[in-house]
């Protein structure tokens, strides 16, 4: 059987590339609860999107002079606005279609 702690702690390991490089992230899937608290019944905007990375993503290989960065808007503000694209697009293609050829098994 299924735990439903287990379904909701679970984390999704993805890798894609932005611009040659690779970017490893870990994201917790999120339902449409997270998505209303997080968009407020509106479209989706640049704004909302960085709220729901911020949010749903636990962990990525981005560092600062080999030191992890924190996930969190301030650092997202400070990404190319393509590479932010880039993190909410691979959760929410991600999301559609777990079985993506860019999806990996384990821990990051």
């Amino acid at each position: 059987m299924a735990e439903l702690k287990d379904i909701i702690g679970m984390r999704v390991p993805v890798k894609f590339e932005w611009h040659g490089t690779e970017i490893e992230i870990a994201y917790r899937p999120y339902s449409e609860r997270i998505e209303q608290e997080v968009k407020g019944g509106e479209d989706w905007t640049q704004e909302t999107m960085k709220a729901l990375v911020v949010r749903v993503v636990l962990d990525w290989n981005i560092t600062s002079d080999g030191k992890p960065v924190p996930i969190d808007t301030n650092t997202l503000e400070q990404l190319p606005t393509d590479l932010q694209l880039a993190l909410f697009y691979t959760v929410l293609n991600d999301l559609r279609n777990p079985t993506l050829p860019n999806v990996t098994s384990g821990a990051i």
